[in-house]
């Protein structure tokens, strides 16, 4: 949720990301159960399925109660405050931390990129052969 496996996060907002969800996480952590009129626990049955599918086995579980964001209005005055209250701003170039992987290497290549010139000029195309490779009776014949 916070953090998605499917998009590529500097690592700053990784960090943050996997914060923000700490804190959901211990926040909600020790939420009451949901109980009906009769004081009876509500259950949910799930099936679980797609962990193993040869298993065929359900698991019950206590439905909790629905999250609540009450400390995020507290989370985002601080934030505020904390950069209202910053000499630094925000118009500065950014320095890489130590151990940030951006640091490694601009590419994931062993070799530094040539300039697209080059390149261009190195590259082999199919389409831009000369020969006639038409597979035409007439070529067939003359080629005889």
């Amino acid at each position: 949720m916070y953090a998605s496996k499917r998009i590529a996060y500097r690592p700053p907002t990784y960090r943050s990301r996997n914060l923000l969800a700490t804190i959901d996480h211990n926040r909600h952590i020790n939420r009451p159960s949901i109980v009906n009129r009769d004081g009876i626990l509500s259950i949910s049955v799930s099936g679980i399925k797609e962990v193993s599918i040869k298993s065929r086995s359900w698991s019950a579980y206590p439905v909790k109660e629905d999250k609540s964001y009450d400390y995020i209005t507290e989370l985002m005055e601080k934030v505020i405050e904390r950069m209202l209250n910053n000499n630094i701003g925000r118009n500065r170039p950014v320095v890489l931390e130590t151990d940030d992987p951006r640091r490694i290497s601009r590419v994931l290549a062993p070799i530094p990129p040539s300039a697209t010139t080059e390149i261009v000029q190195q590259q082999k195309s199919r389409f831009s052969s000369k020969r006639d490779d038409t597979l035409d009776d007439t070529n067939r014949l003359n080629s005889v």
